[in-house]
């Protein structure tokens, strides 16, 4: 069973809340790895969310962890929609507004996936 199957059982639940969790502290570590992560307090403060949320959702498997990271990553993905004015009238490429805007779904989607699998661990969900 993988993030996008259905959680039929708290055992599917628990497996999604990982998955998410260990991505997103993936995420965290190649932020900080990343040489402008020094430089710029949006990409600290990204990184903190993602590193804090992961870990938070890791070992405690908390619903608030699950939804500040959907608020972020959701966020993050309507900023980078809201870029498509600028790719459609050149002021951008349009393979990196692609490459955004995929990676940032994929993120907003697990996240999705991360408060339904907390809220059923927590039996907030009728199965």
């Amino acid at each position: 069973m993988g993030i996008f199957s259905p959680i039929s059982s708290s055992e599917d639940a628990e497996r999604t809340v990982r998955r998410v969790a260990i991505i997103h502290l993936v995420l965290a570590v190649l932020s900080l790895l990343s040489p402008q992560s020094l430089s710029a307090e949006s990409l600290v403060f990204g990184t903190l969310i993602y590193g804090l949320g992961g870990l938070f959702l890791l070992l405690l498997k908390s619903r608030v962890a699950a939804i500040i990271l959907l608020s972020f990553n959701g966020l993050t993905f309507l900023f980078v929609l809201g870029m498509f004015p600028m790719v459609k009238w050149g002021y951008d490429e349009f393979g990196l507004f692609a490459f955004l805007l995929a990676w940032t779904s994929f993120l907003f989607w697990i996240s999705i996936r991360a408060v339904q699998s907390t809220l059923a661990l927590h039996g907030h969900l009728g199965n």
